[in-house]
């Protein structure tokens, strides 16, 4: 339903009211359209591939849009399968962070020479940063209309990063898939971004989304915003989606406090002209730069904690980035710096993992069974990671990916059968061949009485 029908204010105020469209105005364009013309300019866009749907098992897809990530220092985000990491919209990190960073690099004895952006990239940035403070305050403003809730209660509008996208239009994309639900026969829609809730999120936050493209010509259709509830919520469909129109030169939608929880959005391409997006967000706590260097500290201060830290460290991360590809290692220098560090704790763990091997050959018996189920137990966990990503490389999607966006793997991952030789050695040294839970597992009736639930 569009604006034009007589039931869409109704409609609106019933279901949709914490949905907001606004226009823009003249400074938010003026720090947007110059920052995003010089990364274009710049080659920072990228393809976008994720998860065709909420399980590795659905397939890697290529989205209809090509994107960057700016934010806070040291942040990603974390979406469909995929990490992404933004660069930074101000220069310098936290005190802390620096000094975490700083035990690191000495414990693992790694010296770099730190790389800088271009100056015109990095005021870019920083405009974008300024974009967003004026988001937020805006945000804020608005939300206090929109919602009854006390100030305690309401969600936050404090954005961590932005994730900017280039979408083309129908003229450019006839592939665009047609989306039924707000098709009619004299008025198809295609959708440059299908139906979805943002995921990742803090929840109850609030998300703002500045948008802009030309004016069509007068016979073009232009860009919309479709809003849903979520299907597993209105399973028999009696509320109608809403379709608004995004105006040419510029706009910002928000979507407030559970709306992103409850109904799903979609982008609605134009006939005529390019659409950049910025769409802010509160991204979930524990993707940041000092929560994988905190795991890696921990990890190097206890043995005991290494194994698992290793898992994440590789498979959540360095593999998270070496799938970006080489334009996103070459044009995102903060993180290309701060994976120099990750690289080299990585190899760290794997130098102690081999000596704390020859160490238990050494012991033998019993006594260090339990060091030797750490072993099994990660080289268990990096041996299905290790599936899960070579599955991926495989897929047609990254293979048919220009040359510069192509993962930067040497070949599939090599699992090398380490399983198999850690628990031959367990079983020489120790007399034993499973872990202490695998045992216990074996010798339980749980299986079998859940059988019977």
């Amino acid at each position: 339903m569009t604006p034009s029908s007589p039931c869409f204010p109704l409609l609106h105020k019933t279901y949709y009211s914490k949905a907001l469209v606004t226009p823009s105005t003249s400074s938010l364009n003026g720090l947007f359209l110059p920052s995003l013309s010089t990364l274009l300019s710049s080659s920072f866009l990228t393809p976008d591939v994720v998860l065709a749907g909420k399980s590795s098992s659905a397939g890697w897809s290529k989205t209809f849009v090509e994107r960057t990530l700016v934010g806070e220092p040291g942040g990603t985000y974390k979406y469909l399968g995929l990490r992404i990491f933004a660069n930074p919209w101000k220069e310098g990190d936290a005190s802390g962070v620096r000094e975490l960073e700083g035990r690191l690099r000495e414990r693992v004895g790694v010296e770099y020479e730190e790389e800088f952006y271009e100056e015109e990239v990095m005021e870019a940035f920083k405009k974008i940063g300024e974009a967003n403070d004026s988001l937020i305050a805006s945000s804020k403003a608005h939300l206090s209309t929109v919602s009854n809730l006390p100030p305690s209660h309401l969600g936050s509008s404090s954005y961590t990063l932005t994730l900017i996208n280039l979408m083309s239009p129908t003229s450019l994309r006839p592939d665009l898939k047609t989306d039924s639900t707000t098709s009619t026969q004299k008025s198809p829609s295609k959708t440059a971004v299908s139906w979805h809730t943002d995921s990742g999120l803090q929840d109850y936050s609030t998300i703002s989304v500045w948008h802009h493209h030309l004016p069509p010509s007068p016979t073009s259709s232009s860009w919309k915003i479709a809003l849903r509830p979520m299907p597993i919520l209105d399973v028999s469909r009696k509320i109608p989606p809403l379709v608004y129109d995004l105006e040419p030169g510029g706009g910002v939608y928000y979507i407030f406090d559970d709306m992103n929880l409850r109904f799903e959005h979609a982008v609605l391409a134009g006939k005529e002209g390019e659409r950049w997006s910025s769409t802010h967000r509160v991204v979930k706590e524990g993707g940041r730069l000092e929560d994988v260097l905190g795991v890696c500290w921990r990890g190097v201060e206890d043995c005991r904690k290494m194994w698992r830290v290793m898992v994440v460290l590789e498979f959540d991360w360095i593999c998270q980035w070496e799938i970006q590809g080489g334009l996103e290692h070459r044009t995102n220098v903060y993180w290309r710096n701060k994976f120099v560090i990750l690289s080299a704790v990585l190899t760290h763990f794997e130098r102690k993992r081999d000596s704390e091997i020859e160490r238990l050959k050494k012991v033998g018996g019993k006594a260090a069974a339990e060091d030797w189920d750490r072993i099994i137990e990660y080289a268990e966990a990096r041996k299905v990671e290790v599936e899960k990503f070579n599955a991926r490389l495989s897929s047609k999607i990254y293979q048919n990916l220009p040359p510069e966006s192509k993962p930067t793997f040497d070949g599939p991952l090599d699992e090398g059968g380490f399983c198999k030789k850690v628990r031959k050695w367990k079983k020489k040294y120790c007399g034993e061949k499973l872990t202490k839970k695998e045992k216990k597992g074996k010798g339980s009736n749980w299986e079998k009485m859940k059988s019977r639930f």
